[in-house]
C-alpha cells in the first residue's frame, strides 16, 4: 500500500515519507510489467489522508482535521472501510 504523496506533492513536507511511497509505486510498476507474462497480477494502491497513530500528530500541527478535510475534493478522511475491501479484491484472484 503506498500513498497519494508518491504520486503528487503532499501539503506538508513529507520528503522520506513521499519519496518511499513514490519507490514503491515504481517498484510495482516494474514488478508488474515483468510478471504478467507469468500471468502474475501487481497491484499498488494510493489512498488518501487516514487518521492513524502516525497521522493524527502532523494533523495536529497543521491546524487539525478541517485544515485537511478542505483540500480532500470528499471533505473527509479515509477509514477502514475504505481500503478493507480494495485489498481484499486485489489479494483475490479476481484482482
Amino acid at each position: 500500500i503506498g500513498s497519494i504523496n508518491g504520486i503528487s506533492p503532499p501539503r506538508v513536507e513529507t520528503y522520506a515519507y513521499s519519496a518511499s511511497k513514490a519507490a514503491l509505486h515504481m517498484v510495482a510498476k516494474h514488478a508488474a510489467s515483468k510478471l504478467s507474462k507469468y500471468n502474475i497480477t501487481v497491484n499498488s494502491i494510493a489512498p488518501g489522508l487516514f487518521k492513524t497513530k502516525m497521522t493524527g500528530g502532523m494533523i495536529n500541527m497543521f491546524g487539525g482535521d478541517d485544515v485537511f478535510k478542505s483540500g480532500i475534493p470528499m471533505k473527509r478522511m479515509g477509514n477502514a472501510k475504505d481500503i478493507g475491501g480494495l485489498c481484499i479484491l486485489l489479494s483475490s484472484s479476481a484482482g
